[in-house]
């Protein structure tokens, strides 16, 4: 029996190459980290984070939560025919053609593939096309996908790392230059889902299935992409993704307890999707009008200079600086802009202290080393006048 799941398991990871959104994602990525990288060179006049950036920090809760959804998607019996497949697929890469990460938020692509179904009725016995209508079965199913895709969000969001997420450079209502974080992120979740054996033509003979009832199944790998995009403004990143990551949370379990209702009330998983779209808009408009009536957090200080960005593998990186902290004192010489900074690491070539506030305004000191050959602010960026001005 075992040997049996193992062959069946192998087999359905196989099909995931047939499958091209898997491909379409790794372009995806591509053209979003190529226009990502642009945009740094031409605001900060070099390339901050290498390529595939926005999916880097991402693969191993993708793996697990793909684990954890296949078990409930087995346990569950979740059965998707092709038509199915295909069209979230093409919803997928649809909403992607935008090429920015928020759209690609389950509440998008699972809610076009639930509206582009609703309407498959009209177009039976039509351009001669063999469709299978979708059953309210798959409807429920559908829903409770969206809601626990919302959860992964929510877990990829309470996970960013602090010092990966690319700075941006904006002008102020005020017109000074403030900075910020385009929070910019896509991963691919590995999802086992069982399909009909008969939808696998000419194949179905030489691939294992299994009987539920009087049905033979077998096993399919589907990847799901997922997706999402803030802008950090007006906080600390911490504080920012623990309040999107509890308003996205609560919105997944809420939908979830919604669709799995739905086994009993079948209009429930419409509402589910309905509400996972007014609910993922909400968060982020919220979010968007709520950073507006604060002071922008990675502005001009009066004193000191707050940390917007940090090369990966620079002194800095390897001195456990974050974005974030303000720098107040170089070598006990206070300093209240970047002019100030490099004059003051100047002082002392051979070794600096620095006086650093964390974001509850608490002191620590960091003491290094600096070699002429390495980069004169120590892989530093902060708030300013952008490159290309």
């Amino acid at each position: 029996m075992i040997e049996f799941w193992l062959i069946e398991v192998v087999k359905s990871i196989v099909k995931i190459f047939y499958n091209p959104l898997f491909y379409w994602f790794f372009i995806f990525i591509f053209i979003v980290s190529l226009k990502r990288i642009r945009r740094e060179r031409e605001i900060f006049g070099i390339k901050i984070f290498n390529m595939f950036a926005e999916w880097k920090g991402t693969i191993l809760i993708s793996l697990f939560s793909g684990l954890v959804l296949s078990f409930v998607t087995i346990g569950m019996r979740f059965v998707f025919n092709y038509d199915l497949i295909f069209i979230l697929a093409i919803s997928t890469i649809l909403v992607s053609l935008t090429f920015n990460t928020n759209y690609l938020s389950a509440v998008y692509t699972i809610g076009l593939t639930y509206v582009i179904m609703l309407f498959l009725p009209i177009f039976e016995g039509k351009f001669n096309l063999p469709i299978i209508l979708p059953t309210s079965t798959q409807f429920t199913q559908l829903s409770i996908l969206l809601g626990l895709f919302l959860m992964v969000e929510a877990t990829l969001i309470r996970r960013l790392k602090i010092n990966q997420i690319s700075p941006d450079l904006k002008l102020s209502n005020r017109g000074v230059w403030v900075g910020g974080l385009d929070v910019n992120k896509a991963t691919m979740i590995p999802l086992f889902i069982f399909i009909p054996s008969d939808t696998l033509g000419l194949i179905s003979d030489l691939w294992p299935y299994f009987n539920i009832g009087e049905t033979q199944y077998s096993l399919l790998l589907i990847p799901f992409v997922i997706g999402f995009n803030y802008q950090i403004t007006s906080e600390h990143l911490y504080d920012a993704k623990d309040k999107i990551a509890k308003k996205t949370l609560f919105l997944g379990v809420f939908i979830t307890i919604l669709a799995v209702a739905s086994i009993y009330i079948p209009v429930l998983s419409f509402i589910a999707i309905i509400v996972g779209l007014i609910g993922k808009e909400y968060i982020s408009i919220n979010y968007k009008m709520n950073s507006k009536k604060k002071n922008n957090y990675y502005g001009p200080l009066n004193k000191g200079l707050r940390i917007l960005a940090i090369l990966p593998g620079s002194p800095a990186d390897r001195l456990n600086l974050y974005v974030g902290e303000t720098i107040v004192k170089i070598n006990n010489e206070e300093i209240n802009n970047k002019e100030d900074f490099y004059r003051a690491l100047q002082h002392k070539s051979a070794s600096f202290r620095l006086n650093v506030l964390n974001k509850d305004g608490e002191v620590r000191f960091v003491s290094g080393s600096r070699y002429e050959q390495e980069d004169h602010n120590l892989g530093l960026i902060f708030p300013g006048i952008p490159h290309n001005k």
